[in-house]
């Protein structure tokens, strides 16, 4: 178990690191960035995590929010809860800001892809799962690609939120549910 003191300088370097983050983008971040703005030295930000990756990363997943994976035997419902429930938090609005400096940075620099890769399967594992429960209950073709699902049912969201710079609105949500659950639906058994 970590100690308190060692505790509290990590807790502040993963702050920091997300401060950077936002205010620099992924290539201005540097560990000596870190140490000035936390106050902790580099060689503790180092034990602690080792790479400048294995920072981010950790930073990047503290503004992760757990979220159970709904089951209501409803794709609808599910894909709405999944979709309403995200920008509900703190943290989350955090992270949406970030990813748009994670998938610039990983153009560039391959310890920031693997951030990045691993952020985006960790955040569309809910998805995943409503999907393939929607495979076994029969809603949708139980052989449909779920990275073509997945991406059919996110573009508009990060479309809107990305390119437009808009706001993501209940009625938005709704539409592109309905939109979405029509195209999935469409590849399932029995429907031409």
């Amino acid at each position: 178990m970590a100690r308190p003191r060692s505790e509290e300088a990590r807790l502040r370097t993963i702050e920091a690191t997300i401060e950077a983050l936002l205010e620099l983008g992924a290539e201005g971040l540097t560990m000596e960035e870190i140490a000035e703005r936390s106050g902790v030295a580099k060689s503790t930000i180092y034990r602690h995590f080792g790479t400048r990756e294995h920072l981010v990363t950790e930073s990047v997943r503290s503004c992760v929010v757990e979220q159970p994976t709904p089951d209501s035997g409803s794709l609808a419902d599910d894909l709405t809860d999944l979709f309403t429930r995200y920008d509900e938090s703190e943290e989350t609005k955090r992270l949406n800001e970030l990813i748009p400096l994670l998938i610039d940075g990983a153009r560039r620099d391959a310890g920031m892809r693997e951030v990045l890769d691993a952020l985006l399967v960790e955040r569309q594992r809910p998805m995943r799962t409503v999907l393939k429960l929607a495979q076994a209950r029969g809603e949708i073709d139980p052989d449909l690609d779920l990275d073509v699902a997945v991406a059919v049912l996110i573009g508009p969201f990060t479309y809107r939120r990305m390119v437009q710079d808009a706001e993501i609105t209940d009625e938005f949500v709704a539409a592109v549910v309905q939109t979405g659950i029509a195209a999935l639906r469409s590849t399932a058994p029995g429907t031409d």
